[in-house]
């Protein structure tokens, strides 16, 4: 998939194995690199950007074509549920920029281990930021997350991941008046 979109970039908002579960398989190789079939992943970097964000560089080769890809992993993010506001506020605004800066006209993937809650609280935030920084300032967090679940049935998945929205948006428009 990630081939055939020609994804740049890939946001992991899970961990691996949570409360004794499997969440997500390890993609990428935990050793320099790793082939099967006509494809080779070969991890180049890895570097903690904060407490909860790491951010990898692999080189994906299928056949004879080399392709760099990103992976913004963010490590903080209970499962059914959202990290705390006030302790995880910069490190969203250093993943919302990440991700931003990286988004180009290319796909971004963006997962989770189910792929809703998690995922389509993100992705409503990042899409928030986006329609900010474009200066449309037509937007609210309802339409957004309607428009999304329209998109992924039971993205944003409870009301605690709704009211996230909320706060992060609040606190970074309250940051704008300082």
């Amino acid at each position: 998939m990630v081939n055939e979109y020609d994804v740049k970039l890939i946001v992991m908002l899970c961990n691996t194995e949570e409360s004794g579960r499997i969440k997500c398989h390890e993609y990428w190789p935990n050793k320099e690199s790793s082939s099967f079939d006509n494809i080779t992943i070969t991890i180049l970097k890895e570097e903690k950007l904060s407490n909860n964000i790491i951010r990898r560089s692999f080189e994906l080769k299928v056949k004879d074509v080399k392709k760099i890809i990103n992976q913004i992993h963010y490590i903080g993010w209970p499962d059914h549920g959202v990290p705390e506001i006030d302790k995880c506020y910069e490190d969203f605004l250093i993943l919302i920029k990440e991700t931003s800066l990286e988004m180009g006209n290319n796909s971004i993937l963006v997962h989770c281990s189910a792929g809703i809650g998690r995922t389509g609280t993100f992705i409503s935030l990042l899409n928030m930021f986006h329609l900010f920084k474009k200066k449309s300032f037509n937007f609210n967090v309802f339409d957004t997350v309607r428009r999304i679940k329209e998109c992924r049935c039971y993205s944003v998945e409870n009301i605690n991941q709704y009211a996230f929205i909320y706060g992060i948006m609040s606190k970074y428009f309250k940051s704008l008046l300082k």
